[in-house]
């Protein structure tokens, strides 16, 4: 787990921008941002927080060897729990009820990381 970190994930669907760079403006000095770095409200946050100075760091799945489509979304499956399993909250802007910004923040609030919903 990095200290002071946050993982911020978000639907790929979730198109209010503005929203995403408000609460990472709002995140204290020295929080690292963790983002899987899709486009949408991954990139977003990462962009507004390397603007402020914050560290960010962008975890890509593993897709060598993935074969067939099951296989790739596994991997990203994978990558969003790396994600979880190193951050001390997830903040996540969901739309709608699937998918794997939806996916990540159950398998935080299973394993007892605090999630901060945006819809």
């Amino acid at each position: 787990v990095s200290p002071a970190s946050v993982a911020i994930i978000g639907s790929r669907s979730f198109l209010d921008e503005a929203a995403v760079r408000a609460v990472v403006r709002a995140l204290p000095a020295g929080i690292t941002v963790i983002s899987g770095g899709a486009p949408g409200p991954d990139a977003w946050a990462v962009d507004e927080a390397r603007a402020m100075g914050l560290r960010t760091e962008v975890v890509r799945p593993d897709l060598a060897g993935a074969a067939g489509r099951g296989a790739i979304t596994g991997r990203y499956y994978a990558r969003n729990r790396a994600m979880v399993d190193r951050c001390q909250r997830v903040i996540a802007f969901l739309a709608g009820e699937r998918g794997g910004a939806v996916y990540t923040a159950a398998y935080a609030e299973a394993k007892g990381v605090p999630v901060e919903v945006h819809r």
